[in-house]
C-alpha cells in the first residue's frame, strides 16, 4: 500500500437527498449550484463543498453538518492529494455591451390605463428620499407584490420633479436591471460609464476599495441624481439577504451605503432586507416593505383590468389576496381566459389556489425553502388570525427549538411571515392556501389527515390559553374575552371533529355571549359549519337547536326570510313532550320574525 486511502463517498449526503425524492439537479438548483455535477463529486467524495455552500446544504436539509458527514476532520488521516479540488465554473459571461445594454433596459411598465399609480405612496418615499439621513432605501416584500412597478412610479416623479427644476436631483435618474449574471464589478462600471469617470484596473481593486471608491465619487458628483437598482436580490441570499459569496464587493458597498451620507441617492428593489458583510442596525441604508393596494386601489385596479361587479364583490377579491397587485392582475386573465364571473371564481377554491397562488409560489417553495421552512410556514398557515411562535410549536413537535427559530429567520427575511403586533405573525392570504394543500404532496388523502391534526392541535393551543385565571363564563363581557374559545371552535370545524364543536359552544354558552356582544356574523359561520359537516355525529336534538339558533342569528342581521326558514326547521325536528318546553320558545321566536315581517 502507498499510505493514500480513496475518498470515500458521502452516504449521509446522498440518503438526505434521496429521502427528499430529489435528483442532483434538484439539490443544485436549490443550492444555487452553478452544475449538478457538483453534488454528484460531493457525494461521491471527489470534492468537499466550500463553506458556503456546506451552509447552504445545512439550511436545505434542516440537519447538521455531522448528520450530512460536512463536518470535516481537521486531523490529517487521510491523504487527498489525489481528490480534485472544488472548481466553481461560473455561468458564461455576456460580452461587455451586451451585458450593459442589458442592465440599462428602460424602467418598468408604468402607464396609468392598467397600473395604479399610488400617488400618495410615491410622494411619501420620494420625501424620504431626500432626507439627509437617508443615502439608499431598500424596497422589500413578498415576491410579486409590486416592488419593481412602485420603483418605476418613484422613478417617474424623481424625472416629474428634476423637469420642472425642482427637488435635490439635478441629473437624469439612472435604472439598472440585475439579473444572476451581473456582479458588483458590471453595476460599478455601468454607473461610472454613465458618470463618464471610468477607472482603469478597477476589477483589481479590493472589494472594499472597489465599494469605497464608487461611493467616493457617487458623493463627489456635481449634479446628485437618483439611481434604481431593480431586482437587487439577484446578488443576495434569499434566506439572510446578506451579499452572495460568489458576489465580492456587493456587502462591502451596502456596509458603506449604511455607513454615511451620499449626495446620491439609491434606491434598491428585493425580495429580502439586503445586509452588509455583517448585521449592523439600519442607519443610513433603510428599508422600506411594500405593501399591497389597499381597497380602493385594488377596486380600481380591477376595473381598469375590465373586470364588471359589484364593490362588494370586488371588495371581497381584494381581501382575498390581500391587495397584492399581480394576484390581482392574474385573476382578471383568468376569469377572461375561463370566461367566468368573479363571483364564480371566488367560489371555485382549486382554481383560485391552483391558477394563482401556484403560479406566484411554486418556485419560492419548492427551490428557495428547505424542509424545516416549509414545516413551519404549514405550521403558521393552519391559524387563520396572528399568532405567537409558540403558537407553531405544537404542531411542528419534531422540529427543535433551534430549528423552529433558524426556519422562522429565514421566513421573515423573504417576508412570507408578517408581523402584525404584539410578538404576533401571520401568513399572506394566498400563502396560507397555496401551503395547505402540501402538507403531504403525494395523496390528497393523506393531506387531509395531516391537515385535520394540525388544526386539531391548534384548536388544543386555544384551550391551553384558558388558565385557571381566564374569565369565567359569567364574567364575559365582550367578543374579545370570548376569543380563545371562538377560534379553538373555528380549528375543530376546520378537522370535522363536529362533535367537539357543540360540545364546546354548549359548554361555554357561546351563542349568547356572541349573540349578545354583536357577534352573530362568528356564530352564522360556525352554525353553518356544524351543518356542513357529517349529520352521523349530530343526534336530532342537537341539529334542532342549531336552527333555532341559526334563527335568531338571521333576525338579528335583517334576514327575516332567511330566519323563519329555520324556525320552521327546528319546530319540525322539536317532537316530543320532552321537546314541548323548546317547541314553545322556537314558536315565539317565529312569531316575534311573522311580526316584524308584517304578517301578523
Amino acid at each position: 500500500m502507498n499510505g493514500k486511502v480513496k475518498p470515500a463517498g458521502n452516504h449521509l449526503l446522498r440518503k438526505a437527498r434521496q429521502s427528499q425524492g430529489w435528483s442532483q439537479q434538484d439539490v443544485a438548483e436549490r443550492i444555487d449550484a452553478p452544475q449538478a455535477y457538483l453534488v454528484s463529486r460531493w457525494e461521491n467524495g471527489h470534492a468537499s463543498p466550500s463553506p458556503y455552500y456546506r451552509k447552504k446544504l445545512s439550511e436545505l436539509f434542516g440537519k447538521s453538518l455531522q448528520e450530512l458527514g460536512l463536518l470535516l476532520d481537521e486531523v490529517d488521516e487521510i491523504d487527498t492529494s489525489d481528490v480534485e479540488q472544488e472548481i466553481i465554473v461560473p455561468p458564461s459571461p455576456l460580452s461587455t455591451h451586451s451585458l450593459y445594454q442589458k442592465m440599462m433596459s428602460p424602467a418598468v411598465l408604468t402607464d396609468p390605463r392598467t397600473i395604479e399609480q399610488r400617488r400618495d405612496s410615491v410622494e411619501n418615499l420620494y420625501y424620504q428620499l431626500t432626507q439627509p439621513d437617508i443615502t439608499a432605501i431598500a424596497l422589500t416584500g413578498i415576491s410579486d407584490v409590486g416592488k419593481s412597478t412602485f420603483a418605476g412610479l418613484v422613478y417617474n416623479y424623481a424625472e416629474e420633479i428634476r423637469k420642472a427644476s425642482y427637488g435635490p436631483f439635478a441629473a437624469e435618474a439612472l435604472w439598472l436591471t440585475i439579473d444572476d449574471n451581473v456582479t458588483f464589478i458590471d453595476i460599478a462600471n455601468a454607473i461610472l460609464r454613465i458618470l463618464d469617470k471610468p477607472v482603469s484596473d478597477f476589477s483589481r481593486l479590493s472589494p472594499y476599495n472597489q465599494a469605497f471608491l464608487l461611493f467616493s465619487i457617487l458623493n463627489a458628483v456635481d449634479k446628485p441624481r437618483l439611481i434604481v437598482l431593480d431586482q437587487f436580490e439577484h446578488l443576495l441570499d434569499a434566506h439572510a439577504g446578506q451579499a452572495l459569496e460568489k458576489r465580492p464587493g456587493v456587502g462591502e458597498w451596502l456596509d458603506v451605503l449604511n455607513s454615511q451620507h451620499c449626495c446620491c441617492r439609491i434606491l434598491l428593489t428585493s425580495r429580502p432586507r439586503p445586509k452588509g458583510t455583517h448585521e449592523s442596525p439600519q442607519t443610513y441604508l433603510k428599508e422600506y416593505l411594500v405593501s399591497g393596494l389597499d381597497r380602493t386601489e385594488g377596486m380600481s385596479l380591477l376595473r381598469k383590468l375590465g373586470i364588471e361587479a359589484t364593490d362588494a364583490e370586488l371588495q371581497v377579491a381584494v381581501q382575498r389576496c390581500e391587495g397584492h397587485a399581480y394576484a390581482l392582475t392574474l385573476l382578471a386573465s383568468i376569469l377572461s381566459d375561463y370566461k367566468l364571473s368573479l363571483p364564480a371564481l371566488l367560489k371555485d377554491t382549486a382554481l383560485w389556489t391552483e391558477d394563482i397562488a401556484v403560479k406566484l409560489l411554486n418556485h419560492i417553495y419548492k427551490y428557495q425553502l428547505n424542509p424545516t421552512q416549509h414545516k413551519l410556514l404549514q405550521a403558521f398557515s393552519v391559524y387563520r388570525e396572528g399568532v405567537p411562535l409558540e403558537a407553531v410549536q405544537p404542531i411542528v413537535v419534531n422540529m427543535t427549538r433551534v430549528q423552529v427559530l433558524t426556519a422562522f429567520k429565514g421566513l421573515r427575511t423573504q417576508h412570507l411571515l408578517h408581523a402584525v403586533g404584539d410578538g404576533r405573525f401571520r401568513v399572506h392570504n394566498l400563502v396560507a392556501e397555496y401551503v395547505l394543500n402540501r402538507f403531504d404532496e403525494h395523496a390528497v388523502h393523506m393531506n387531509a389527515n395531516f391537515l385535520a391534526i394540525a388544526h386539531t392541535n391548534a384548536a388544543q393551543y386555544y384551550l391551553n390559553q384558558l388558565t385557571p385565571t381566564y374569565l369565567s363564563r359569567t364574567e364575559r363581557r365582550t367578543i374579545s374575552h370570548a376569543f380563545p374559545l371562538i377560534e379553538a371552535t373555528w380549528q375543530y370545524c376546520q378537522a370535522g371533529l363536529w362533535q367537539k364543536v357543540y360540545d364546546l359552544l354548549e359548554r361555554e354558552n357561546l351563542f349568547f355571549d356572541l349573540h349578545l356582544g354583536g357577534g352573530d356574523a362568528i356564530l352564522l359561520e360556525l352554525y353553518q359549519f356544524l351543518l356542513s359537516g357529517d349529520k352521523k355525529d349530530q343526534d336530532y336534538s342537537q341539529v334542532g337547536r342549531i336552527y333555532k339558533h341559526l334563527g335568531e342569528v338571521y333576525h338579528a342581521l335583517g334576514k327575516l326570510e332567511k330566519a323563519q326558514e329555520y324556525y320552521k326547521r327546528a319546530l319540525h325536528l322539536s317532537v316530543g313532550e320532552r321537546k314541548l318546553k323548546e317547541k314553545c320558545q322556537v314558536l315565539i321566536l317565529s312569531g316575534v320574525t311573522y311580526d316584524d315581517l308584517g304578517d301578523l
